[in-house]
């Protein structure tokens, strides 16, 4: 997503040979950006041009064209030629500047008429799921209605009112975040639990490596996938076991990284090498390390295990899911228990929140200016 403060420009009619060609360039102090490239037939500088809709003038290089800014002087259309030539000299001009390219999407989201309306914009360009599009959408519709509702209370003097309309969305802020920001779910365990298995098949594809060698999965392999209609990346690891090798060992300690890190983690216990049907002190070890919010008990289609062999090793308190990947045995219950970890409670449609970590940041900073007492601060910022 492009940052506001940024210089862009976007070429708005089609490409190839035309009679006439439309750019569109924003800038927040666009009169200042264009002066080095522009000028106006009339001799006096941008900002004191007469015909503030329509400028006449030439370009660096010599070419006659058109200027049209807005009346917020941030944004205009340049009218030029439409040759090849013409078009290629004024982009290599902008960019010499400073000025980047953006789509047409990218500026309308720029130009929107106020800083929430435009991050909401973007955070529904970015979205990659119809679930997500529809809570952006539905916050694109509630959101502006209750920052309005928020100048009036501080306008009237409700400064506690204010700050509880606030600390009410900003307490949604994590899941906000995530309507576009995909979460993280780890899968770990012992070498050749069936891991790499596992996350191809809650993936629907193949894409992790999988081989019978211990450490085949050295690196942490990453997958952008939906759960539940939930943006997820999942991440496979390294087998966690002790007597490692030097490379192993250094893929164990990313695999341990992404744990700490994980908005969920998933234990895969190879329920065919258990002896007995019982967890090993290994598994023990293993579970009360990391602090799993599920286990996956893989390779059922191997072993006759039961749910509640498992449960009797002092895992109660933790969900179990009996898996073969090979089998897509139990493929979705393991889906929907990860999907209810990460999304325990879906805001109600009446609730508003911010749907962008920017827009949270900036919530979290009107909530510090109402308890200080600043609400002419708070103000600046809605």
């Amino acid at each position: 997503m492009l940052d506001e403060d940024a210089s862009v420009f976007t070429l708005l009619t089609p490409e190839g040979r035309s009679a006439v060609a439309t750019l569109k360039v924003f800038a927040q102090k666009l009169p200042q950006r264009l002066d080095p490239l522009f000028q106006p037939a009339s001799g006096k500088p941008f900002l004191e041009s007469t015909d503030r809709g329509v400028i006449y003038g030439k370009w660096q290089g010599g070419e006659d064209l058109v200027v049209c800014p807005d009346a917020d002087l941030r944004t205009a259309e340049i009218h030029c030629h439409g040759g090849s030539a013409a078009i290629a000299a004024i982009v290599s001009s902008l960019k010499s500047v400073g000025f980047i390219k953006a789509t047409p999407y990218q500026i309308e989201c720029l130009t929107s008429e106020s800083h929430w309306a435009g991050e909401i914009n973007r955070a529904l360009a970015g979205a990659v799921t119809r679930k997500t599009a529809k809570l952006i959408l539905r916050q694109r519709e509630l959101l502006p209605q209750v920052i309005q509702r928020l100048r009036e209370l501080i306008t009237t003097g409700d400064t506690a009112g204010a700050l509880e309309t606030v600390n009410a969305m900003t307490a949604r802020a994590k899941f906000g975040n995530h309507l576009v920001l995909p979460r993280t779910v780890v899968l770990c365990g012992a070498p050749n639990a069936g891991k790499s298995s596992l996350i191809n098949a809650m993936a629907g594809f193949r894409r992790a490596i999988v081989h019978e060698t211990p450490g085949t999965t050295r690196d942490v392999i990453t997958q952008q996938t939906a759960i539940e209609g939930w943006p997820v990346e999942l991440k496979d690891t390294a087998g966690l076991r002790a007597g490692a090798g030097e490379i192993e060992s250094a893929g164990i300690k990313l695999a341990e990284n992404a744990i700490r890190k994980a908005d969920a983690v998933i234990a895969v216990i190879d329920s065919s090498r258990l002896v007995d049907g019982q967890l090993s002190g290994k598994h023990r070890r293993m579970i009360q390390n990391v602090e799993p919010h599920l286990i996956a008990l893989n390779k059922i289609d191997l072993s006759d295990i039961e749910l509640e062999a498992v449960k009797q090793e002092g895992v109660s308190a933790i969900p179990v899911v009996r898996t073969s990947a090979t089998h897509d045995t139990g493929i979705k219950e393991l889906l929907k228990s990860t999907a209810d970890i990460l999304v325990p409670e879906v805001p109600g449609d009446g609730e508003a929140y911010a749907v962008t970590p920017r827009l949270n940041r900036r919530l979290g900073a009107i909530a510090d200016f109402l308890r200080d007492g600043k609400s002419s601060r708070a103000m600046e910022l809605l």
